[in-house]
């Protein structure tokens, strides 16, 4: 399995690009969840590497790359659910209020807060959810389709 994690890091870099050209704050941000979801996959896939007779190595190196997927998640974490899950800007390219107090340590597509600053509204999560969901079911269901497609050319 580990022979076609080049494969899907790569994707990853693709979406995170695309994500950082075309959506500019508005959305889930890729370039958030990109990390996490990167060390934790791999660390799940090294975990069950472990489970092969002389795995040792590879369950120290899953559990590590578990810890270095999560623990920058909570970090970012402390910022709140919508910045991670609506973005920072509405489809109007507005930015949205950021009634929390703490800033986060990556502004990595944030704003200052400016004048014409709102608040997310219920459509605003409609309509980001409503494009990330899909694609993310997309995206997986694509991946599992390419992963069955070169074992079973194996």
């Amino acid at each position: 399995m580990l022979v076609y994690a080049p494969l899907s890091i790569l994707g990853g870099l693709i979406a995170v690009a695309i994500g950082l050209l075309f959506a500019r704050g508005f959305g889930t941000p890729v370039v958030l969840w990109a990390w996490p979801v990167l060390f934790v996959g791999l660390g799940i896939d090294f975990l069950l590497a472990s489970l092969i007779p002389g795995g040792v190595a590879n369950l120290v190196v899953g559990i590590v790359f578990i810890a270095m997927g999560l623990i920058p998640l909570f970090i970012v974490l402390r910022v709140g659910a919508a910045r991670l899950l609506v973005g920072t800007t509405n489809a109007h390219d507005r930015p949205f209020l950021d009634a929390r107090g703490p800033v986060p340590l990556f502004q990595i597509g944030a704003r200052g807060q400016d004048a014409a600053a709102a608040r997310a509204t219920t459509g605003d999560w409609a309509r980001a959810l409503g494009i990330s969901v899909p694609s993310i079911i997309v995206g997986v269901w694509l991946g599992i389709l390419l992963f069955g497609a070169a074992v079973g050319a194996r």
